[in-house]
């Protein structure tokens, strides 16, 4: 039942539900487009084509694929061996070509041989004997060095050398010993070196070579090698002066010059000196005797 309203009361509606507002989009500007967003995209239809297909696996023989890499190794290797083959086959040919062959024999026509001039012949038939036991041989294979020592043997050479003169030849040259004194025996001369070497028997005493007088008993060698070593130390000059040497010990050697004077040397000590002395004496005095065996004291008369 209803209370009777007070008529002094004031009496007001209940609220009434606002009424639905759309949103409205604000209006282009004029010469504006109006940028329209897409609410929705075509729908995407995908075919069913069921289960997919799984190719079947493969299958490798590993026999197979071993016996091939087999097959490989063995082409490889047979190739290394051919290739190594090839070129050892050319090295031996090469060698057999350089050490073998008749294109570089030595020949005899095309041996030269040159000797300096001296006082004395090289023994030249010694030479050809030793250079002709190399004919045939092919220059690579020749011993240079052996063969220059053989001539070296030879009494009447100092000095060898030898050199190949390619394809086929052979330059020999010569330097030969000096002789310095001579001492005579039956049918010529021997002839000795500065060094006391013996260069063998000569017809007749050469030009320049001084005749040796001495002893022939147990002490002619060790006169024979002051006598060469004395010798040897003189200048040209003085050399050629000379016509003889006697000794009588190796502590009383004296030579004769062409001229007639006597020089006694003494033994075979202070050489230098005594050359010195002796060749400033022939120049500043006139004399008969020059002693120079106490070369510090000279003596002339």
């Amino acid at each position: 039942m209803r209370r009777p309203s007070d008529p002094g009361a004031r009496v007001t509606a209940p609220p009434q539900p606002e009424p639905h507002r759309r949103k409205t989009q604000p209006k282009a500007a004029p010469g504006r487009q109006e940028r329209v967003h897409a609410t929705s995209l075509p729908a995407v239809v995908v075919e069913d084509q069921g289960p997919p297909t799984i190719p079947p696996p493969v299958v490798v023989d590993l026999e197979d694929r071993i016996a091939e890499r087999d097959r490989a190794e063995r082409r490889r290797f047979w190739r290394r061996v051919g290739l190594g083959t090839g070129g050892a086959a050319a090295a031996m040919g090469l060698a057999w070509g350089a050490f073998f062959s008749p294109l570089f024999e030595l020949d005899a026509e095309r041996v030269s041989v040159v000797a300096e001039p001296g006082r004395i012949e090289v023994d030249l038939a010694a030479v050809a004997d030793l250079a002709g036991e190399r004919v045939g041989t092919p220059l690579t294979r020749l011993n240079t060095g052996a063969l220059r020592d053989e001539l070296e043997e030879i009494p009447t050479v100092l000095d060898a050398s030898v050199h190949r003169a390619w394809p086929t030849g052979l330059e020999i040259a010569l330097t030969p010993r000096t002789p310095v004194a001579a001492v005579p025996v039956d049918g010529g001369v021997e002839l000795f070196d500065g060094e006391g070497v013996d260069l063998g028997l000569v017809p007749e005493l050469p030009e320049g070579v001084p005749l040796a007088q001495v002893p022939l008993d147990g002490g002619t060698a060790g006169i024979l090698a002051d006598i060469a070593t004395i010798m040897g130390m003189l200048p040209e000059e003085l050399l050629g002066q000379i016509s003889t040497v006697a000794a009588v010990s190796q502590d009383a050697i004296e030579f004769t010059l062409h001229t007639g004077q006597l020089v006694r040397w003494g033994g075979n000590s202070d050489n230098e000196l005594k050359v010195a002395v002796l060749a400033t004496l022939l120049l500043e005095v006139e004399a008969s005797l020059y002693d120079v065996a106490s070369p510090r004291t000279p003596v002339t008369s």
